[in-house]
């Protein structure tokens, strides 16, 4: 059996690349959902649903400080559409990925 990874900084790669849906992750663990929610709560500290989400903003916050726009942003983190992305994005983070952006962005990447 392969040894599954044990706190949330080993898990960020596996998330991003399964574009950070549960169904995946939990499909890629070959366990049973429920089970694999336990287990990882036990290991990692926090509920998967939350580690994702905290795993996702991060790699959002990282695309904005390199310039990606914000369809740019949504498509690569599964997200429906910008309008979606922003609106998670303001929800989780308290502010919206545009005050983050870089300031020759801001300023219509003059």
């Amino acid at each position: 059996m392969r040894r599954q990874p044990s706190g949330i900084e080993d898990w960020k790669p596996i998330f991003a690349k399964v574009r950070y849906r549960i169904s995946q992750v939990v499909r890629r663990a070959r366990m049973n959902r429920r089970s694999f929610q336990r287990n990882f709560k036990s290991r990692v500290g926090m509920s998967l649903r939350d580690a994702i989400k905290k795993c996702r903003f991060e790699h959002a916050r990282e695309l904005i400080a390199l310039g990606y726009t914000n369809p740019e942003i949504a498509r690569q983190l599964g997200f429906a559409d910008a309008v979606h992305f922003c609106h998670a994005f303001k929800k989780y983070c308290r502010q919206s990925p545009q005050s983050l952006a870089p300031r020759w962005r801001r300023r219509g990447g003059q």
